[in-house]
Formats: structure tokens, C-alpha cells, sequence
């Protein structure tokens, strides 16, 4: 398998990603990097994504908002 480096960023409270995780190891082999990593994960309740300048951003979130994407490289949202 190949390893991903990732980690996650911005989400209300503790950040539960299992489910997200779980879906990543059915073809990944997944490492939580919170130092160097090579995706990070975010969401709408803060900037912290942005200490990750070499990363892939993934903006991922549950509420009305529109990925901005001078920010991030994906986006998993309600915008068309």
C-alpha cells in the first residue's frame, strides 16, 4: 500500500476522523502527521490549515459554506 502523511485541522472540538480514516486504510496505509504532512484536512472553525504551506488542502465541511479555492486544492462541501 501506499502511505499518505495526513492530518486535520479547524473542526469544532476534538476531531473525531475515523470514518474518514476508515475509508482512506481501505487503500492507503495512513499516517497522522501533525508536523510534516502531505494532506491536510480542514474545516471552517479556524485558519490552523494554513501553517501547512506544502500540503494538499482538502476543505471538508458539514455547513453552508463556499470552499474558497485560493485557499484549497479539494473540496468536500455543498457548493455545485
Amino acid at each position: 500500500m501506499n502511505p499518505i502523511k495526513l492530518t486535520f485541522s479547524d473542526f469544532p472540538g476534538p476531531c473525531n476522523p475515523e470514518g474518514i480514516l476508515r475509508l482512506l486504510k481501505q487503500h492507503f496505509q495512513v499516517i497522522v502527521d501533525n508536523r510534516t504532512p502531505d494532506y491536510v484536512i480542514y474545516s471552517v472553525f479556524g485558519y490552523q490549515f494554513l501553517d501547512f504551506p506544502d500540503a494538499i488542502r482538502i476543505f471538508f465541511t458539514g455547513e453552508n459554506v463556499h470552499p474558497d479555492f485560493n485557499l484549497c486544492d479539494y473540496a468536500f462541501g455543498f457548493d455545485w
